[in-house]
């Protein structure tokens, strides 16, 4: 079965099966069809084709989620999960500091591999950022190079309500420095894609997989107003710890 532009529409190009038997006879799916088309033109074939131009020019996600997934866990303590973490290194975790500062002593970790407990080794909480280490190795996401660019693609990878690692899409709103409402905005970029309650803490990847920022907060009442630390902060963290 394929698309094809005819009369001035885009449909699909179906067998040629009966529909129904009216009282004048039988009616085929291509006769039905071209009634639905005579004078009204649903798509013109210059805009279905534009239509296929579009579709095949998105980004794989799907491969782009698969990969990153493994490096993303759930961060909360032995009761409940509260916010999301990832690898940096097969023994660092990168999560949000409201979230370590939540749970206190008794962090644990939970990935695609199981749960283990989780040591925090420092936060900063300006920045909303807090590492901790794991004993059992963890696959390591690298930290972008390059800061990202208002319009580029984004994942958010987390685990929003404790419910299991999920992921959602979007582009980067607006580079840090571009809101400057608080200093710690201004250092954080704005993204469109959806976070949620558990989401704090997971990776906002490019369409490498590199981490470009950590999510940390939502605008509740906004529409598609949420905030992560920047790509740059966490290095500038890391390096403060000797990592």
């Amino acid at each position: 079965m394929k698309v094809t532009a005819g009369h001035g529409a885009c449909y699909r190009e179906e067998p040629d099966v009966t529909l129904h038997t009216t009282k004048h006879g039988a009616i085929s799916r291509r006769q039905f069809a071209g009634l639905l088309l005579v004078g009204v033109p649903i798509l013109g074939s210059s805009a279905c084709a534009a239509r296929a131009r579009r579709l095949s020019s998105l980004p794989d996600f799907v491969a782009l989620i698969e990969r990153v997934t493994p490096s993303v866990v759930a961060v909360g303590d032995a009761k409940q999960k509260l916010g999301s973490g990832f690898a940096l290194a097969p023994d660092l975790v990168i999560t949000a500091a409201h979230v370590a500062a939540a749970i206190g002593a008794q962090a644990v970790v939970t990935s695609a591999a199981g749960a283990q407990p989780a040591r925090v080794l420092g936060m900063r909480q300006d920045d909303d950022i807090a590492l901790l280490e794991v004993g059992k190795p963890l696959p390591p996401l690298a930290i972008a190079a390059a800061s990202p660019k208002v319009g580029e693609w984004i994942a958010v990878v987390g685990n929003p309500f404790g419910a299991g690692v999920s992921a959602t899409v979007g582009i980067v709103s607006a580079a840090p420095g571009a809101i400057s409402a608080t200093p710690e905005l201004a250092r954080r970029i704005q993204l469109n894609a959806a976070v949620n309650p558990g989401n704090s803490g997971g990776p906002v990847v490019n369409l490498t997989g590199e981490v470009v920022g950590a999510t940390t907060s939502l605008v509740a009442g906004g529409q598609g107003i949420a905030f992560a630390t920047s790509a740059s902060v966490l290095r500038t963290f890391l390096a403060t710890r000797g990592k």
